[in-house]
């Protein structure tokens, strides 16, 4: 038992026809524990407590530690899209503490900063994980697998390799919170704004699902939905925001331009754009790495949206960020909720994850607690509320690949290595864009050089890898022809897919019986739009 456990059990506990002494040492009682709780009861004692309870309270040195395990879990962790779980890069708890004893001058022990994780309630998200259900760095992994196999001076060796390697990726993420700082601080907010764009697994949010599914309904085919999160960071009004889309058209890149744009105009509603958008978006050349996405950021510019475009990806394998752990909220509260309608999907959403809108620049965290939001508002006095992510639909979108194939320059390639493009005027008023291979000023990758030797990892700062692309050049010119006029803009819907209806009529008919008549009136509605799209397209 716990020790309240013991004392309530002695307060009620009579020995009864048993000898005194038998009954304390068949229970392992002892006799001062056993008066002094009697007397207590005789007294008129009715909370069994221990007297220090809650009076201790932790040291600074403790609490400073618990700040700095946090900062370092936002900066460099991987937040994981399909769990309340952040996951840290290192190899074990003991190389964080000597990162943290390297940074701190008073650092606590290792005994006491490896029970940080285990007791503090939004430390216990941090975790090291060994094996991992999502793809993983391929320098991590590597390293690892050197650290795990080596022993001694080499093990040594390449466990410093992978410290480098985090160090690196840490900078890295350093660059885009620096991004996100500037977008919030009340100081820089006006000159700039951080659209950070990520894509939910469309097989966690499929319509037609329930936490145990009927046997008639487990093979049956389900509507595909997907979610595309939006996180504006700074914006009073939606700094999340949620679009849902039927799996009616192809995946690419008109996805991500129809919602830049779509949010873009709906902040110019509420308040004027700043002079520099910073563009955060997944690693992914289908969707976000190619001619299109760095076209319309041609064209951002070129009609004075925006004086400066900047995007930027993460590296591969450490692409996580809070968009992911937005998603990951809605995966847990959708797997033990019915998921009928479009509408059900919305709500299950909404209610499982809130954003901190705060005017003081303060930086979300991946548990939100209102509790806490009430000290912060005492203590420091800034305005802060909590806003429920905001939720659109998409019926249609552009198809801005015709388009801008007609004017783009066609030998556009090795768009996929470097992560981070500039697009700005140079002196003479031309827009231009340029790029680089990482995102910070600074030493490459070690991982880069390769992994067979020690002697191979000796890489000196390369200037191709430092500075921007092209050398010595203002800069490359997207639009060779000139760029094209927005009011020539002619734009056409994007050809949907073909679903299968048969399949979706044969999922309507098993949930029948689970269906509300608004259900049923949105599953009768949505598969009549679907028929008569297919009609049109076929038509045209």
């Amino acid at each position: 038992m716990s020790r309240l456990k013991r004392r309530e059990f002695i307060a009620h506990s009579v020995p009864g026809e048993m000898c005194l002494e038998c009954f304390l040492l068949m229970h392992g009682i002892k006799r001062t524990t056993w008066y002094r709780v009697k007397a207590g009861v005789a007294s008129g004692q009715e909370s069994f407590e221990h007297g220090n309870i809650l009076l201790k309270k932790p040291q600074a040195e403790t609490l400073e530690a618990a700040e700095w395990l946090l900062e370092y879990a936002c900066k460099c962790g991987d937040f994981m899209p399909d769990c309340d779980e952040v996951h840290l890069p290192d190899y074990c708890w003991k190389y964080v503490h000597e990162r943290y004893a390297r940074e701190r001058p008073h650092a606590i022990s290792l005994s006491s900063f490896s029970r940080l994780h285990k007791t503090d309630g939004d430390l216990t998200k941090i975790k090291i994980r060994k094996s991992k259900r999502f793809s993983k760095c391929e320098g991590c992994s590597e390293l690892d697998t050197l650290i795990k196999q080596s022993s001694g001076m080499r093990r040594s060796y390449w466990s410093n390799q992978k410290k480098e390697h985090i160090n690196w990726q840490m900078r890295e993420r350093k660059k885009l919170a620096k991004h996100v700082q500037k977008a919030t601080s009340p100081d820089t907010s006006s000159q700039c704004i951080v659209v950070e764009i990520d894509n939910m697994d469309n097989q966690k949010t499929a319509i037609g699902q329930m936490p145990r599914d009927p046997k008639s309904l487990a093979t049956l085919e389900k509507l595909k939905t997907h979610i595309t999160g939006v996180h504006v960071p700074g914006d009073p009004d939606h700094p999340f925001r949620a679009y849902t889309w039927h799996d009616r058209f192809p995946s690419g890149s008109d996805v991500v331009i129809t919602i830049l744009l779509r949010t873009l105009c709906e902040i110019a509603k509420t308040r004027p754009l700043p002079e520099k958008l910073y563009l955060h978006l997944d690693n992914c050349w289908r969707e976000n790495k190619n001619r299109f996405v760095l076209g319309i950021g041609h064209l951002l510019v070129e009609e004075g949206v925006f004086k400066k475009v900047k995007i930027c990806f993460l590296p591969v394998g450490h692409t996580h960020n809070i968009v992911d752990q937005m998603f990951s909220r809605f995966s847990v509260h959708i797997k033990w909720n019915d998921i009928l309608s479009l509408d059900d999907l919305v709500r299950v959403c909404r209610a499982a994850y809130q954003a901190r809108a705060c005017k003081c620049g303060k930086p979300s965290r991946w548990k939100i607690k209102p509790k806490n939001m009430i000290d912060v508002s005492k203590t420091n006095g800034c305005e802060c509320k909590y806003l429920k992510v905001h939720f659109q639909h998409l019926d249609d979108m552009a198809c801005w690949g015709p388009f801008l194939l007609l004017h783009l320059e066609s030998n556009i390639h090795g768009t996929s290595k470097p992560r981070c493009f500039q697009i700005e005027r140079d002196e003479f008023g031309t827009v231009r864009h340029r790029f680089r291979s990482q995102l910070n000023v600074g030493p490459v990758d070690i991982c880069k050089a390769g992994l067979h030797s020690p002697s191979s990892l000796q890489v000196q700062n390369d200037d191709e890898q430092n500075t921007w692309m092209p050398l010595n050049s203002p800069g490359l010119q997207l639009f060779p022809e000139g760029v094209p006029k927005m009011s020539s803009l002619r734009l056409t819907t994007v050809p949907y897919k073909q679903l299968d209806m048969e399949g979706l009529r044969k999922t309507k008919q098993a949930l029948q019986f689970h269906l509300s008549t608004a259900q049923s009136l949105w599953w009768n509605e949505r598969l009549a739009a679907f028929e008569e799209e297919d009609s049109r397209c076929a038509f045209t």
